[in-house]
C-alpha cells in the first residue's frame, strides 16, 4: 500500500516520512498553458528532490468538455501533458465527474473524454498508471455499476473511488468498504483512493449503486 498527499511541505517533511507518504498529486486543467510557471516547475523539481512521486490530476472546463471536440482536445491535451511531466507515472483523468458539484457532462460525455485521454496516454507511455476520475460519493448521478456498464473499465487501470463517508461511524466505513471491495473483484479490477479523508460537514452519503 501506499499513502500520497494532495500537497507538499518541505518544511514538514518529517511528517511525510513518518506517515509514509510517497506521492504527492497535482492538477492541471485543460486549456491551461503547460509553462514552467502554470505548472509550478520550482514546486514539482521540490517535490522531485525530496523523493516523492507524482500523480497528474488532468481536467477540462466543464464548458469546453460539453463540445463535439472534447474528446479529441483532451486526448491531445494528455498526450502534452505525459510529454511535458515526464517524471509522472501515474495520472487521473479528470475528478469525480459524476459529481454535479465538479461536472455538468454526464456520463456519456465522460465516457468519451476519458476513452480518448486513456488511448493518447497508453500510445506515447505503456508503463503509465492511468485512472479514471475518482468516483464520488457524495451527491452522485451516476455510481460505480453505471460506469461499469459504460464500458469505462476498459479505460482504467484501477477503479478509482472517493470513498468519502459522512456521519458514519467507524464500523459502518469498514462494511462500507468490504462492499467496495467485493465488487471491485466481480469487475475484475483492483482498486486505488485517490481521496479518502473524514469531513465534518454533516452531509448524509451513500455508497454509488
Amino acid at each position: 500500500m501506499r499513502l500520497g498527499a494532495m500537497g507538499y511541505n518541505p518544511e514538514m517533511d518529517w511528517v511525510y516520512r513518518m506517515l509514509g507518504i510517497s506521492v504527492i498529486r497535482i492538477g492541471v486543467e485543460m486549456p491551461a498553458p503547460l509553462d514552467d510557471k502554470n505548472l509550478g516547475r520550482d514546486y514539482l523539481d521540490t517535490v522531485l528532490s525530496a523523493g516523492m512521486g507524482l500523480m497528474t490530476d488532468i481536467r477540462c472546463l466543464p464548458s469546453l468538455a460539453r463540445q463535439p471536440e472534447a474528446p479529441r482536445e483532451y486526448g491531445s491535451y494528455c498526450e502534452l501533458v505525459v510529454s511535458t511531466i515526464p517524471e509522472c507515472k501515474e495520472f487521473i483523468l479528470w475528478d469525480e465527474a459524476n459529481c454535479p458539484v465538479y461536472s455538468t457532462t454526464g456520463l456519456p460525455s465522460y465516457a468519451s473524454l476519458l476513452r480518448s485521454g486513456y488511448a493518447r496516454i497508453k500510445s506515447g507511455r505503456p508503463d503509465a498508471l492511468v485512472y479514471n476520475g475518482g468516483i464520488g460519493m457524495h451527491g452522485d448521478t451516476w455510481g460505480i455499476q453505471a460506469f461499469a456498464n459504460a464500458g469505462c473499465l476498459e479505460y482504467t487501470d484501477a477503479l478509482n473511488i472517493h470513498p468519502y463517508l459522512y456521519d458514519e461511524d467507524p464500523q459502518e466505513l469498514l462494511r462500507a468498504l468490504k462492499r467496495l471491495l467485493r465488487l471491485a473483484s466481480r469487475l475484475g479490477k483492483p482498486l486505488v483512493f485517490t481521496e479518502w479523508g473524514v469531513p465534518t460537514a454533516p452531509t448524509p452519503s451513500r455508497l454509488p449503486s
